[in-house]
C-alpha cells in the first residue's frame, strides 16, 4: 500500500613519581634529571623515556658530553601535561610512537630545517619554528658516526606519498593495493582502529605494492596509510605517509548463516560493506504484499533479495540482515503510520542502537516521499503515538520482529 507521510573516554590517572634534579650523570647511566636514557651503539644518547610532569620541555642537547641524537617509541607516551617540546638540532631519530596519546595538544619547537620540523609535518602535529641559533650544536665526538635518521628520507632520495589507495575487506584479511611509488624499495602500511593510529595499530613492510593485513578485527573500522622507503646501505628512509583511508573490516556470521544471510553477504560482496549504501539498495519499487509479522525478519528479507520490487516491511527485512551484517545492532519494527486520510495503516521500519542511541532508518519512508528515510530519531511520544522531527511520520511501535 502506498501513503505520504567520543563516547569520550575518561581521562586516564597517571601515576608518575616525582624525581629529584639529579645531577649530571656518567656515561654508565640511565637516568639524567626527569629522562630515562640509553647508549646507542655509535655512543650517543637515545632518550627512552620522561617522568617528569613539566607543560613545557627542552630536549638537552648533551647528556655527559654525549650528543642526543634520538627520542624511542613510547618515550613521551601519555604525558598528558606535556604541551610543548624543543628538540635540538642535534636529535636525528624519532620513533612514529614517541608522542603517542598526546599528538594533538603537543607543540614541537625547533630549528627549521631539522629532522624534528620533518617529523612534526609527517605526524601532523603542530611545530613552531626557532631561530636559528648562532652556532648550532654539533655531535661532541667527530670519531663517532651519528646515527641516520631512521624515519628521514636522504637528499638525494625523493619519495613521493602513495595515492590511489583502495581497499577491499575479504574473509579473515583486508586486501590494500596502492599506485607504485619511482625508487622504492618496499613500503610500510599501517593500520589501526582511530585516526591517531594509536589503537589496535598494526604495521606491515611489503616490497610490493599490495598488502593483505591479517589478524585484524571483524566488524570494526580501521584507518590505513602507506609510505614508501628506500633501503641505502642496510638503512630504510622512508618518505611521507599517503592520505588515510577507512574501511569496515569483514562481518563474521555464525557458523551456519541463513539463506537471508546468504544473500546478504553475496550483495554486500558487491556493492560494498558499507551502512548507507546497503540502505540504498533495500530501496525498492513498491508493491502490494503481505504485512503479516509473525512471518518475521527473515522471510521478508529473502522476498528482498530475490524480487525487485516490495513493501515497507520487505524493504525493512532486507535492510535488517545487511545492517546486521555489517555488525550493527539492528532489529526490524512493526507497526503503524497515519495515511493521508487520517487512518492508522501496518508499516515496517528498523531501529539500530549505535554508541548508546536509537535511530529510525525507514526506506520506505523515502521511497515513498523523496525526503530521507537515513537515521533520524523519534522526537517525543504521546499516548503511546511516537511522532517524528517534524520532517518524518507519526508511528505507532506495536512490536519488535524476529
Amino acid at each position: 500500500m502506498r501513503y505520504r507521510v567520543f563516547s569520550l573516554l575518561t581521562a586516564i590517572a597517571l601515576a608518575v613519581g616525582l624525581v629529584g634534579i639529579l645531577p649530571a650523570v656518567s656515561a654508565s647511566a640511565d637516568s639524567y634529571s626527569d629522562f630515562e636514557y640509553q647508549i646507542s651503539d655509535v655512543g650517543t644518547v637515545e632518550i627512552t623515556a620522561y617522568n617528569g610532569s613539566a607543560s613545557e620541555l627542552e630536549i638537552p642537547e648533551k647528556i655527559d658530553e654525549k650528543a642526543v641524537t634520538g627520542i624511542l617509541d613510547g618515550a613521551f607516551k601519555d604525558c598528558v601535561n606535556l604541551t610543548s617540546i624543543k628538540i635540538p638540532n642535534s636529535v636525528v631519530k624519532i620513533g612514529d610512537e614517541a608522542f603517542v596519546g598526546i599528538e594533538q595538544s603537543l607543540t614541537i619547537k625547533c630549528y627549521k630545517g631539522s629532522y624534528a620540523e620533518q617529523y612534526a609535518a609527517e605526524h601532523s602535529i603542530k611545530c613552531e619554528i626557532l631561530e636559528e641559533p648562532t652556532n648550532p650544536s654539533q655531535p661532541t665526538d667527530p670519531t663517532q658516526k651519528t646515527e641516520p635518521p631512521t624515519n628521514a628520507v636522504k637528499p638525494d632520495v625523493k619519495l613521493a606519498k602513495p595515492v590511489k589507495l583502495k581497499l577491499i575487506a575479504k574473509k579473515k584479511k583486508l586486501n590494500v593495493t596502492w599506485k607504485k611509488v619511482k625508487q622504492s624499495t618496499g613500503y610500510q602500511v599501517m593500520a589501526a582502529t582511530n585516526k591517531k593510529f594509536t589503537k589496535n595499530k598494526k604495521t606491515v613492510n611489503v616490497k610490493k605494492n599490495n598488502a593483505n593485513l591479517k589478524g585484524l578485527k571483524p566488524n570494526k573500522k580501521y584507518y590505513i596509510k602507506v609510505r614508501a622507503y628506500k633501503t641505502i646501505d642496510g638503512e630504510k628512509y622512508y618518505g611521507s605517509w599517503s592520505k588515510r583511508k577507512s574501511v569496515l573490516t569483514y562481518y563474521k556470521v555464525s557458523a551456519k548463516p541463513t539463506s537471508a544471510e546468504k544473500k546478504g553477504i553475496k550483495l554486500l560482496d558487491k556493492i560494498g560493506r558499507d551502512l548507507h549504501t546497503a540502505f540504498k539498495y533495500s530501496k525498492m519499487t513498491w508493491v502490494k504484499t503481505t504485512t503479516n509479522s509473525s512471518l518475521g525478519t527473515e522471510y521478508f528479507a529473502n522476498y528482498g533479495f530475490t524480487h525487485t520490487a516490495g513493501n515497507c516491511y520487505v524493504m525493512a527485512g532486507k535492510f535488517t540482515v545487511l545492517a546486521k551484517l555489517l555488525g550493527y545492532d539492528a532489529k526490524q519494527a512493526s507497526g503503524s503510520v497515519v495515511s493521508n486520510s487520517g487512518n492508522w495503516i501496518p508499516h515496517s521500519w528498523v531501529l539500530i542502537k549505535i554508541d548508546g542511541e536509537t535511530y529510525v532508518f525507514d526506506p520506505d519512508f523515502e521511497y515513498e516521499t523523496g525526503r530521507s528515510g537515513y537515521k533520524f530519531q523519534y522526537h517525543w511520544q504521546d499516548n503511546g503515538y511516537i511522532v517524528g522531527d517534524g520532517r518524518h511520520w507519526k508511528y505507532k511501535l506495536n512490536k519488535i520482529m524476529r
